[in-house]
């Protein structure tokens, strides 16, 4: 019945704390200090002292992971010389839950609608600077003029955060007892929205290897999940880098032509899209 859901990270994280601490997982609140892993086990230890050993351990750690770097994956980074701005605002008009996007030559802007008239916005830029330094008021008049006063008067609700828009590629994602998931495998553009996405299907894949297994760490398992995840994401990032580079190429006029045409042509093929669709949402 639709084509996405959107969901506020804060939500989603409430969520997940709660799940956790009805299942009876314990949480410790510590930074990690070391890890050794062997042909049997993985051993964690922390600043506090105390150790944990495992069949298994997951590196969620983020896009600058210290697992991964504490195991020795190499990264392949392609920064694009952009900052990631997002925010949230109250709307003068409803959204009537569509999502908007804007293509400016390298600069791209997304309206994410939100419960009631509220929308997130994620605008990359390569001139972060002259946006972040603006009042509340005229950072809202701008995102509102960029966006063709397309739900008219907009309201900052939320401070605005900025980020480094960095597509990294781990030269693999498992290692002796270790497996990646989320930002830690994989950054790409956010133009199509697809990278926690991508953190989601991760997750799900290593779920559904582990679940019969007697032990999660084997080699077998690890290297089924990296051919598995391999293919898909590399498949989105080079997708969403190759719609950067095509939006952001402005030298020849005959080039936006051409991807306007393209772009048409795909709206147009309900096939076309349809398969599109069905890849960006994992089925």
């Amino acid at each position: 019945p639709c084509l996405n859901s959107m969901v506020e990270n804060r939500y989603l994280l409430a969520k997940l704390w709660l799940a956790l601490e009805k299942e009876g997982v314990a949480i410790v609140s510590s930074c990690t200090q070391s890890v050794i892993t062997d042909v049997w086990s993985a051993k964690i230890t922390l600043e506090n002292g105390q150790t944990y050993c495992s069949q298994l351990v997951v590196g969620a750690d983020g896009a600058n992971s210290w697992l991964r770097e504490q195991v020795g994956i190499e990264v392949t980074t392609s920064p694009y010389q952009q900052q990631g701005i997002v925010a949230n605002f109250n709307t003068e008009k409803p959204h009537n839950g569509c999502a908007y996007q804007w293509f400016r030559g390298s600069d791209i802007l997304a309206y994410l609608p939100l419960p009631q008239q509220q929308i997130s916005i994620v605008w990359s830029t390569s001139d972060p600077e002259s946006l972040t330094k603006l009042d509340k008021e005229s950072f809202a008049r701008e995102v509102a003029l960029v966006g063709n006063q397309k739900l008219g008067e907009l309201t900052l609700t939320t401070p605005v955060f900025n980020f480094d828009l960095i597509m990294r590629q781990p030269k693999k994602i498992v290692s002796q007892r270790i497996a990646l998931i989320g930002d830690a495998a994989h950054t790409i553009h956010p133009l199509a929205g697809q990278g926690v996405n991508l953190g989601f299907a991760d997750v799900q894949c290593l779920s559904n290897l582990l679940k019969n297994a007697s032990d999660f760490g084997t080699w077998s398992i690890l290297r089924q999940y990296q051919r598995s995840r391999l293919l898909a994401v590399r498949l989105m990032q080079y997708s969403c880098d190759g719609l950067f580079k095509l939006f952001a190429n402005d030298y020849f006029p005959a080039i936006g032509w051409v991807r306007n045409q393209g772009l048409n042509l795909v709206n147009y093929s309900g096939l076309i899209k349809k398969r599109m669709i069905q890849e960006a949402m994992g089925l």
